[in-house]
């Protein structure tokens, strides 16, 4: 879990240059991915969304038998998901707040635990 999600996070908390101009929050659901539809730019951030927090829920269940809900997967990268992004804003320069991140993160985390789920199943 460790070493699939450490280098996302390190990349999510990596400073960055903008133009003064940008907005740096994004609150409506879907506002950021509509921005960019149409562009190369949609697909680098729906893959790299999801797989922020793939590792954690693919292997979450297996360390802790509690997480072994799809729901329970989704709240564990929603949770996580939110953390890091409000620390990205208040700590991080050039990053923006995404809700549609802390959503795409969350299915992320579901995803990782279905695609594994015939495996940690029998745990």
């Amino acid at each position: 879990m460790v070493y699939g999600t450490l280098p996302w996070l390190w990349m999510i908390l990596t400073p960055v240059k903008v133009p003064p101009d940008t907005v740096m929050t994004h609150w409506v659901p879907l506002e950021d991915l509509l921005d960019l539809w149409g562009t190369h730019q949609t697909w680098v951030q729906i893959g790299g969304n999801l797989g922020v927090f793939f590792a954690l829920g693919a292997l979450a269940p297996v360390r802790a038998a509690a997480l072994a809900r799809p729901w329970r997967l989704l709240a564990l990268g929603a949770g996580c998901s939110l953390i890091v992004e409000v620390l990205q804003r208040l700590f991080v320069s050039g990053r923006v707040f995404s809700v549609d991140d802390v959503l795409l993160n969350a299915f992320g985390c579901l995803l990782g635990g279905i695609v594994t789920y015939r495996w940690w199943r029998r745990c």
